[in-house]
């Protein structure tokens, strides 16, 4: 196609960039974080420097098991963004929520260079903006590397299907190395990229008006050049995967095929379940709730399939999961691992919607009922966050107030206890094995006691309904 209509008007560009931004207002707003995943770096980092974090963490090797994360880029960009976590956490979530615009951007500009329509283009871009599947990754800054991986999978796939289309180029052979190793650098998921790579090139193939044959021999050599870094980092990394597989790993990341059934249902109706926890829970929404979003969202690659064709329905269905598949078996599901799902259903959603204006404009209210779904999902997660941000604020600077205020006592530990309907798992997250909070830097041991005993002799503090943690008195032991 020509440079002319692969090229993105900036009003555009800038319009795409505000609509994320207004659309995930929640997060940008949040005045706390999600969990010490986030404090473990400024830990770090203010403790022992930004140079001494990435000597830490900007290391490829092959770790304990394969849950051990080795992922240099995002870690480099977790690292700066500690830097502003105290001073600024407006500015770090900003970051966040403009590090999604500019994936969006990239799937616009992508989808043009590809010889998408311009306005299907501008409309996938937008459905990928609001997409609930994004938004746990972008509002929790330790899930960057789904951000990351998603972004170079994305470039990967590009850079594929342009060489197809045009020609395997000596530059694009190189871009596909680059992109690929970018990618496996960010999250093991990563993996799957050669398999990504494949749907798209032959999504691509059918959905163009004119297909010539594909040419194998250079969708292998593609397939070659993808794999070349995947499998330089697997190499490293090769005693980590034989821990994992014999059952060594943490068991939050060793696999069992018990969890493939619940898993499943619970990412494929995730877009169309509006929910208040981390993810959605069969137990609390019940069965009919899942079925009903489970079905909305096999409407709609039934539409993809009966108004395009029905190996890109499958096509779709295989994208959707082909980046959740290292995390299907896992013990705990995670909304934050649907980031790179978004673009497929954004291309599926804006196919569909673009599709019946064209054809059968009846079919725009059951389409816009799932678009308020999916906007309903998207605000209850900011919701959560924003709630859960708050709460984790005030309960830290209360507790570090009550620890200052504990220095000299003689006691070692501090019990802090929570007044019914508190979110005690706020507190939980916030201290987890955390210097300041567990003895190592001389404060008190910060117990959280949720049984009601207290241990003999400790300082006690209550933490009420607004998350402020209150009193130091001598404990007792009930």
């Amino acid at each position: 196609m020509s440079s002319e209509s692969a090229r993105v008007p900036v009003r555009w560009l800038l319009g795409l960039v505000v609509t994320v931004v207004v659309l995930h207002l929640g997060i940008v707003l949040n005045p706390g974080y999600f969990s010490h995943d986030e404090w473990e770096k400024w830990d770090h980092v203010s403790k022992s420097g930004f140079r001494d974090f990435m000597l830490a963490y900007g290391r490829v090797q092959s770790g304990p098991e394969f849950g051990y994360p080795v992922r240099p880029l995002g870690f480099l960009q977790q690292g700066f963004s500690a830097l502003f976590m105290v001073s600024s956490p407006l500015l770090v979530h900003l970051g966040d929520v403009l590090f999604h615009a500019g994936t969006a951007v990239a799937l616009l500009t992508a989808l043009l260079r590809c010889g998408a329509p311009r306005n299907w283009a501008l409309l996938a871009a937008l459905c990928f903006a609001a997409s609930p599947l994004a938004t746990a990754s972008t509002g929790w800054m330790a899930a960057s590397f789904d951000r990351w991986y998603a972004l170079f999978v994305l470039l990967s796939c590009t850079e594929a299907i342009r060489a197809m289309q045009s020609g395997l180029t000596p530059a694009r052979g190189i871009a596909l190395v680059v992109w690929s190793s970018a990618a496996i650098l960010s999250k093991e998921t990563s993996v799957v990229l050669p398999g990504a790579v494949l749907v798209s090139i032959l999504a691509a193939w059918l959905i163009a008006p004119v297909s010539p044959p594909l040419s194998w021999t250079r969708l292998l050599v593609i397939l070659v050049l993808v794999c070349l870094p995947i499998v330089a980092y697997l190499a490293v990394r090769i005693p980590a995967i034989v821990a994992t597989l014999e059952g060594r790993a943490v068991a939050t990341y060793s696999p069992s095929t018990r969890y493939l059934g619940r898993n499943l249902l619970g990412y494929w109706a995730f877009p169309f379940l509006p929910h208040m926890t981390d993810f959605p829970r069969q137990s609390r929404l019940g069965l009919p709730a899942y079925v009903g979003a489970a079905l909305l969202h096999a409407g709609l690659a039934a539409l993809v399939g009966y108004w395009s064709q029905w190996r890109v329905a499958f096509l779709y269905i295989a994208a959707y999961f082909l980046c959740l598949m290292p995390v299907l078996t896992l013990a705990e599901p995670g909304s934050h691992y649907l980031y790179a799902s978004g673009i497929p259903f954004a291309l599926a959603l804006a196919f569909a919607i673009a599709e019946a204006w064209r054809r059968a404009r009846w079919m725009l209210l059951p389409l816009g009922v799932s678009a308020g779904l999916m906007l309903m999902t998207n605000a209850f997660i900011q919701l959560r966050l924003y709630r859960d941000g708050l709460c984790q604020d005030a309960f830290l600077e209360t507790l570090d107030a009550r620890l200052a205020e504990s220095r000299g006592s003689g006691r070692r530990e501090l019990a802090v206890t929570f007044e019914p309907g508190v979110r005690e798992w706020v507190a939980r997250r916030a201290i987890h094995d955390r210097p300041a909070y567990d003895g190592r830097e001389g404060d008190p041991t910060v117990r959280l006691i949720l049984n009601g005993h207290l241990p003999e002799g400790a300082l006690r503090a209550v933490t009420g309904s607004d998350c402020r943690v209150r009193g130091s008195a001598p404990g007792t032991t009930d």
